[in-house]
């Protein structure tokens, strides 16, 4: 007997599997999302940065506003780049301190405006983050700071150069491989 024929002869028993087989899927998936962390942009490395001039990178969150201390050192982000197998920090990226306190500004904005994670109080917040939670800030001047405060620098070059200076910008973001190493292949965290 096959089990199309089983399955036929007890109706109620298949109806019944059938509705246990759907509640259970429901039920993973609910169980899935409410143990998802909504936080896991802020703990899994997804920028580079450097603290060398380039001369090496470690990974991190982009919750990072280069430039930030770390272990001592101003690290700035690192656009990484790949040629021929070998991997290398083809220009470098920060705010400016103006921009920088904007984009603080907005990211404890909207931490603060957004619902607590269950199990984690909100109430043990550090005062600098309480305080940038009341800074305001317009969508407008989180754009003009996003496209206009940033400056870029190779390795190796003394000055940072504003991306408001187009030229100097695209030139600093082309990269090329050595002679006959072919075309230059970004590197993500």
């Amino acid at each position: 007997m096959g089990i199309r024929q089983a399955l036929e002869r007890k109706k109620n028993l298949s109806v019944c599997l059938a509705v246990a087989l759907i509640v259970l899927g429901i039920g993973a998936i609910v169980w899935q999302a409410m143990h998802m962390n909504p936080d896991t942009r802020k703990i899994v490395p997804n920028e580079f940065f450097t603290d060398d001039d380039g001369k090496t990178y470690f990974g991190a969150p982009h919750t990072n506003y280069a430039p930030f201390d770390h272990n001592g050192k101003e690290a700035v982000k690192a656009i990484v780049y790949e040629c021929d197998g070998k991997k290398f920090v083809a220009y470098m990226e920060r705010y400016t301190p103006e921009a920088r306190q904007v984009m603080v500004a907005a990211a404890g904005s909207a931490a603060s405006q957004a619902p607590a994670t269950p199990g984690k109080p909100a109430a043990g917040k550090s005062p600098e983050a309480i305080a940038r939670a009341n800074v305001s800030v317009s969508v407008g001047a989180l754009r003009d700071v996003s496209m206009n405060g940033r400056e870029l620098k190779r390795p190796g070059d003394k000055e940072w150069v504003r991306v408001t200076n187009r030229q100097k910008t695209l030139e600093i973001q082309t990269v090329t491989c050595p002679a006959g190493k072919g075309p230059p292949s970004p590197v993500f965290p």
